[in-house]
């Protein structure tokens, strides 16, 4: 049968396909994420990503944060990455950007806003540029 799949039931939803190796529905969530998504969303997205380690997801966001990435940049949420996150996006090779500039402007962005806890991360995260 079909179910209605809506914002208040996605993380529900996905979780039971995952539990019941429901391929169909796995993929059928995966797609209303993505088509749901935004910089605003992302956060809530990465958190149910870590929540069930949904490799389809995983790689959906990726491909969200590859094409993306100056517009992500640029929200409120992308201040509150942690490191890892930052290293995993400035690492990838097909970063959607117009310049360099832009991906360090990103970093020093998010560096600023709590240069205490970044400090000490800072030199491995510019060697990913």
């Amino acid at each position: 049968g079909k179910t209605l799949i809506t914002v208040n039931n996605i993380g529900a939803m996905l979780k039971a396909a995952i539990v019941l190796k429901l391929d169909d529905a796995i993929t059928r969530c995966v797609s209303y994420l993505m088509s749901h998504i935004n910089e605003y969303s992302l956060q809530g997205v990465y958190t149910l990503e870590r929540e069930t380690q949904c490799k389809r997801l995983m790689q959906k966001i990726i491909e969200y944060e590859t094409q993306n990435f100056v517009k992500i940049s640029q929200s409120d949420e992308f201040l509150n990455f942690d490191v890892e996150k930052m290293q995993r996006i400035l690492e990838l090779d097909n970063l959607n950007i117009f310049r360099e500039e832009k991906a360090f402007a990103a970093l020093k962005r998010w560096f600023n806003y709590d240069v205490p806890a970044r400090q000490e991360h800072l030199p491995l995260l510019i060697a990913c540029l």
